[in-house]
């Protein structure tokens, strides 16, 4: 590609509507005012390809700065989620959209959100700071119906993807539309093992978390059967979610 073709293509992905943008990543209308966007970053205000988020004092202009203000993407990765969710607006001859439908997650609901930490925190044993860390980082929410929402992420952490938990008293489990399973998950990253442990549903990566040991000041011993117990779990299951135990820094706690 060329300097001038790659122009070419970062104009037509800057000019894509504001309004596919928020609708692709699943933020809703304001009902009162059509200019009025609620979104996982807050209330975001749309005049042709500008935006304002007022509660963050943050605005821009065109499709690339309203991906990587969403999603807090760099400049390489917002092309790509671009380019990904809307191919007919980079092909040199435009074509037919994809048919599959976009990824469309839930609107946030912070007055949810209680229900949801109190849910994690109590009925699936999970710590309380633990939840907070993930919430901190934009990787749980919840939404209106007080789900449990985990964002899965791909490539360049890019999300591609939700799995949701109800909090009620009847179990339910379910998908974000346009959610893909094959091209990313939910994980939590640990500092003190090298290795994965997969598992089947997203708050099980928070509980394998807990129950994997700190590491001793004592040389390194047999691995724990704990861990030798995911092992064999993970190559039993159909399994989209996982605790990455690589060393790579960890993310640090919520300031109290």
């Amino acid at each position: 590609m060329n300097i001038d073709t790659s122009r070419e293509r970062t104009a037509r992905l800057r000019n894509i509507s504001l309004q596919s943008i928020l609708l692709a990543t699943g933020a809703q209308q304001d009902p009162h005012d059509k200019k009025k966007w609620h979104t996982i970053q807050g209330a975001i205000s749309i005049d042709d390809i500008k935006f304002m988020n007022w509660n963050r004092a943050q605005g821009g202009g065109g499709a690339i700065d309203l991906i990587i203000h969403l999603y807090g993407l760099n400049f390489k990765s917002a092309t790509s989620w671009l380019h990904s969710h809307f191919p007919e607006h980079t092909a040199s001859n435009p074509i037919a959209p994809n048919l599959k439908p976009p990824l469309k997650l839930p609107s946030p609901a912070p007055e949810k959100l209680n229900t949801v930490k109190q849910y994690l925190n109590t009925a699936r044993r999970i710590p309380a700071h633990l939840i907070d860390r993930l919430i901190q980082r934009g990787d749980l929410y919840a939404d209106h119906s007080a789900n449990a929402v985990f964002l899965m992420r791909g490539k360049h952490h890019i999300p591609i993807g939700a799995e949701l938990r109800g909090t009620g008293p009847h179990p339910w489990r379910g998908m974000a539309t346009g959610s893909n399973k094959n091209t990313g998950g939910f994980f939590i990253r640990k500092t003190h093992i090298e290795g994965i442990v997969l598992c089947e549903q997203p708050s099980m990566p928070s509980a394998a978390s807990c129950i994997i040991p700190q590491p001793a000041a004592s040389p390194p011993q047999e691995p724990d059967p704990v861990q030798r117990g995911f092992a064999r779990l993970s190559k039993k299951t159909s399994l989209s979610t996982a605790v990455m135990t690589q060393t790579q820094p960890e993310m640090p706690s919520p300031t109290p």
